[in-house]
């Protein structure tokens, strides 16, 4: 993946929620996030707490998102907690590149996301009702106005990617992206956070794109990454256990003789290991 394009498309991002203060996601075909930019809601976080409404809000997406392939403009609807968002799929010479979604949010006219929306949504899930109002209204709220220029703004991305030709970014799986940062990253201290921070991610999504992608969690991937790059400097390179030990992020050579021996099972040590591999 370009970096400059990644930035670019950031960029705009950027600007629109700064705009709109409406959270902007970009999505792969497969409906795989690229790039997120905005304060993730309270409101969703809540929803999204329990693995059950998770998995109503992935489903909702998808399914909206096939509608959207339908419009040929920005699709505003509710969804399944009763807030407002938006969909528009992105073509680029007939074929479907991507997606940009936009929300959660709350429309004036209550046409999509409303108080009894909101009361339907709690009871429907057992969840506290004043809290989810509470939460509901700390919610962007857009008039009509303001909701017809966001999705102008939203159509006028879509064009920008095109005229910008910024859709080969957009199909670049985050798959390939997450795996990229971990490997120049092993001589930090890589968490959930940070890789959630550098590359826009809601922790529900990276979660999922790991379980889905590389059947582990993140932390048990970052270990083996870790893992078979100390197999490679030990086998391959002359480098001394200490420097290795820093270069793949370890506290001290203790720490990393440690992580070696219960990843070989057999106890084998780091110097054990590169003498049977002379």
């Amino acid at each position: 993946m370009s970096t400059h394009e990644l930035e670019k498309l950031k960029e705009v991002m950027t600007l629109f929620y700064k705009i709109t203060h409406v959270v902007i996601t970009l999505f792969n075909d497969e409906l795989e996030p690229v790039l997120d930019v905005g304060k993730w809601e309270d409101y969703c976080t809540l929803i999204e707490s329990d693995p059950i409404r998770l998995e109503k809000c992935r489903e909702c997406n998808r399914r909206h998102a096939k509608e959207s392939e339908k419009k040929s403009e920005p699709y505003i609807y509710r969804c399944h907690a009763g807030l407002a968002e938006a969909v528009t799929p992105i073509y680029v010479d007939n074929t479907l590149v991507g997606y940009i979604m936009i929300g959660k949010f709350r429309d004036e006219r209550g046409e999509y996301s409303s108080k009894e929306t909101v009361i339907e949504a709690a009871e429907k899930y057992g969840l506290d009702k004043d809290e989810m109002m509470t939460l509901w209204n700390r919610l962007e709220l857009l008039d009509k106005e303001e909701l017809t220029s966001t999705l102008l703004l939203l159509k006028m991305f879509v064009g920008y990617i095109r005229n910008e030709r910024l859709f080969h970014t957009i199909q670049n799986t985050f798959t390939k992206q997450i795996e990229e940062y971990i490997k120049s990253h092993l001589m930090d201290k890589i968490t959930v956070e940070t890789i959630c921070t550098d590359l826009h991610i809601p922790y529900h999504e990276l979660y999922a794109l790991f379980k889905k992608n590389f059947k582990t969690t993140p932390h048990e991937y970052i270990d083996r990454v870790r893992f078979q790059r100390a197999q490679e400097m030990l086998a391959n390179t002359k480098k001394p256990i200490t420097v290795i030990s820093d270069e793949l992020g370890f506290s001290k050579p203790s720490v990393f003789s440690q992580f070696f021996k219960v990843k070989m099972n057999a106890g084998i040590t780091p110097m054990q290991y590169r003498k049977q591999h002379k």
